[in-house]
């Protein structure tokens, strides 16, 4: 039975905290991953994910042997509303893996570098010292356990086991979500094109894999809601025969990181801290660039008593980069949800989104262009007064979110930060929600 005291403990087994606690054991800290599932049962319910050629690099994940890798596409499709502007976007190359397997390679590599895990463990509370957290009680079959750690790490993903106990994590909206539903086609006829394609304005895709395709879609509302969506979707571009042979249905967070990832004793990772990636919403990769910093800061922060002043680099490194971009991205991502078919097309036609800009934010997080490029749309945007006044809006509040997180600040200038994070970031979650 593993130790219920370490340096760091793990919430969630899955394919973050399987990471985290590879790399935190790495750097020399003892590890103890809680996990609800038996460790027989298959980590996970999803099937296969999708995870960026270039995510191999970020993150320092072995390169999986082809018998591992269901397949690879080098590029997506964009369709508009108007197949005139279709784009294509090539050169991002993306693998898809059974997302079980991965997770039981992650595991091991994290036993391997020292890190211990409690299967079976369902995280029911946090254990408070002196105001801070210290620790967590878990349900380890029938009796109930104290775990303790200077720092507790919350990768329960949206069931934010850890990170709902403190406060200062929890702004109105944050617990927003993007429901998402998708059915694996044995067999449609006529069949469905190969490779990835998205349609804008829908929120809906394909994706075609060997023996089979999913048809997905995703968007701000009750399930219930979007399977009448999917349903009607699928009537209007694919109403041929079709073979159903298993349906997934979660959700992904929608909504801004919290002001603070950490506090006492606390730090929130992937989907518990709403850091997935604008657009795709994929989270393990985009969540594992986060955990591979905070390894680096966490040896010297658990000897310091794993306190928020320790704890704070974690903050500032993140949201100086990753973060701000992130922001930017996920702000812009909700001015273009409000885009009607019309504004779509214009908005392709004209050259606001283009091939190399999404190209780009897949291989840097931002869109780097000249100014005059990013002028040149806007110009001819002046006989549509409307769309001219909604893109401005947008740009205009993409650019104070982003700036906002890129200069976040000490411990000490936190409050008044944070006043401004509410001004602007929270309304703007909740309004597009």
């Amino acid at each position: 039975m593993p130790n219920s005291r370490a340096d760091v403990i793990v919430a969630g087994g899955g394919p973050l905290g399987a990471y985290a606690a590879w790399q935190f054991a790495a750097r020399g800290l003892e590890v103890l991953v809680l996990e609800n599932r038996s460790e027989k049962q298959d980590p996970s319910d999803v099937g296969v994910f999708h995870f960026e050629r270039i995510a191999f690099d970020r993150t320092g994940v072995p390169l999986p042997p082809p018998k591992k890798v269901v397949c690879t596409y080098p590029g997506v499709t964009l369709h508009a509303p108007d197949p005139r502007f279709n784009l294509q976007v090539d050169d991002v190359e993306t693998w898809a893996m059974d997302l079980s397997p991965f997770i039981r390679d992650l595991r091991a590599m994290a036993v391997i570098a020292g890190a211990e895990f409690q299967y079976g463990a369902l995280v029911t509370d946090v254990v408070r010292e002196g105001g801070r957290i210290a620790g967590v009680r878990a349900r380890v079959g029938k009796t109930e356990r104290e775990f303790r750690a200077p720092v507790v790490v919350d990768a329960t993903g949206l069931a934010r086991a850890v990170r709902r106990h403190a406060p200062d994590l929890n702004e109105p909206g944050a617990d927003r979500c993007f429901s998402v539903y998708m059915e694996y086609w044995e067999q449609a006829d006529p069949p469905l094109p190969d490779g990835i394609h998205s349609y804008m304005g829908a929120n809906a895709w394909t994706a075609r894999y060997p023996g089979y395709w999913v048809v997905g879609m995703g968007k701000p509302v009750p399930m219930e809601a979007l399977k009448i969506l999917h349903a009607d979707w699928v009537r209007a571009h694919h109403p041929g025969a079709r073979r159903i042979r298993r349906v997934v249905a979660g959700a992904i967070p929608y909504a801004f990181p919290p002001a603070t990832l950490v506090d006492d004793g606390l730090l929130v990772l992937g989907d518990a801290a709403a850091t997935n990636k604008p657009f795709n919403g994929e989270g393990i990769a985009s969540g594992m660039v986060l955990a591979r910093l905070a390894a680096e800061v966490l040896p010297a922060a658990v000897k310091a008593g794993g306190t928020r002043a320790a704890l704070w680099e974690i903050n500032r490194r993140y949201f100086g980069e990753q973060g701000a971009k992130f922001a930017f991205l996920q702000a812009m991502g909700f001015s273009l949800l409000t885009l009607n078919e019309a504004e779509l097309n214009t908005a392709v036609e004209i050259g606001l989104v283009t091939a190399r800009d999404l190209q780009q934010t897949f291989y840097h997080y931002e869109v780097k262009k000249p100014l005059a490029e990013w002028l040149l749309p806007v110009t001819r945007l002046l006989r549509r007064t409307a769309m001219a006044r909604k893109y401005g809006a947008a740009i205009y509040r993409a650019v104070r979110v982003g700036n906002l997180f890129q200069h976040y600040p000490s411990p000490e200038r936190f409050a008044a930060w944070r006043d401004g994070y509410r001004r602007l970031v929270v309304p703007l979650q909740n309004e597009k929600s």
